[in-house]
């Protein structure tokens, strides 16, 4: 009922934002890293009669989902063991596993290997997962993943045809195996509508989806290529993705014979607010029948000045040069 939205650590802090699906409220807990002390509460401190993050009856039809199901770190029983009372359950739609307020990363080693046939959406927030499997045979239903500080070294087995919605955060693959495995499962996911991304540290990424209408990309620092396939596209950001070299927006795919004979391709709004587009990209995206509006050119100011600067001085010395030799 309460979901996390986001945690962040700054010296011994740990901030962390909550989500009450009961009452619609967003509040933050601030507190020390480790500490036993109750978290300092901003924003609404209470649900209703009670706290956000107390129990509630099971009578209470407005704050017990029935179809959810949440595990986290536990001192008195182990996350495999957890996860092996739940294998094949039918009728749960949501399963959430993070580690506890305050514990931060959790080092406890496990395999993330859920077989629930109706689960529709997987949170996976600051464990140490081994190996995740999620495939058509274990989680056919599966259409909304947020994955947030997963192991670099974390195998992976993945394959989401149904999948609507993906968040990442926090992951940099190890080996090349587990970049083309997950750039596989990105490939097929032509039913993908969301795409998220933290400090996702690959060279490149492919989407294809005739239903893709927000792509958001931030802090991906060593991503070169984004190529798209996205006529229904309403959002594109890149935001701080320092290497980003070639952007390709396709204008065809064998996805394109899916769309009704008389679809237009969408535009959109883009943000490239610190990536790292040179002055002929910017106005070739603002050329692009599809742009509708770029934020973040206001960013560039200082490096067009410095490159025009450049180039005024590289001018100087090849007429001084031409002249020296005339």
């Amino acid at each position: 009922m309460v979901e996390d939205t986001m945690t962040s650590y700054v010296g011994d802090k740990v901030t962390a934002t909550k989500f009450c699906r009961a009452c619609g409220s967003t509040f933050t807990l601030i507190g020390g890293y480790g500490s036993q002390d109750e978290p300092e509460c901003s924003g609404p401190k209470w649900c209703y009669e009670n706290r956000h993050h107390n129990p509630y009856p099971i009578s209470d039809d407005r704050r017990v989902y029935h179809d959810s199901i949440f595990i986290s770190t536990n001192p008195n029983r182990s996350l495999n063991s957890q996860l092996g009372d739940i294998v094949g359950v039918r009728g749960k739609k949501v399963l959430t596993l993070q580690s506890q307020y305050n514990e931060g990363f959790s080092e406890e080693r496990f395999d993330l290997e859920p077989v629930l046939p109706d689960l529709e959406e997987l949170n996976c927030l600051d464990l140490s997962v081994s190996k995740l499997t999620l495939t058509k045979e274990n989680v056919p239903n599966l259409k909304r993943l947020n994955l947030r500080n997963l192991p670099d070294d974390c195998s992976l087995n993945l394959d989401l045809p149904e999948l609507r919605s993906f968040t990442i955060e926090y992951w940099r693959p190890q080996n090349e195996e587990d970049f083309k495995v997950f750039s596989s499962m990105l490939e097929g996911a032509t039913k993908l509508e969301e795409f998220n991304s933290y400090k996702l540290w690959v060279p490149s990424l492919t989407l294809n989806s005739n239903h893709l209408e927000f792509v958001n990309i931030r802090r991906s620092d060593s991503m070169f290529a984004l190529v798209l396939w996205a006529p229904c596209l309403e959002t594109l950001n890149i935001i701080a993705c320092y290497s980003i070299e070639e952007l390709e927006i396709l204008n065809d795919h064998p996805l394109e014979t899916e769309l009704p004979q008389d679809h237009v391709p969408s535009q959109f709004d883009m943000d490239i607010t610190n990536s790292n587009f040179s002055k002929e990209q910017r106005r070739l995206l603002r050329a692009h029948g599809r742009t509708r509006m770029i934020a973040g050119e206001e960013s560039y100011e200082e490096v067009d000045e410095r490159a025009d600067g450049m180039e005024d001085l590289l001018r100087s010395m090849m007429m001084r040069a031409v002249r020296e030799n005339s």
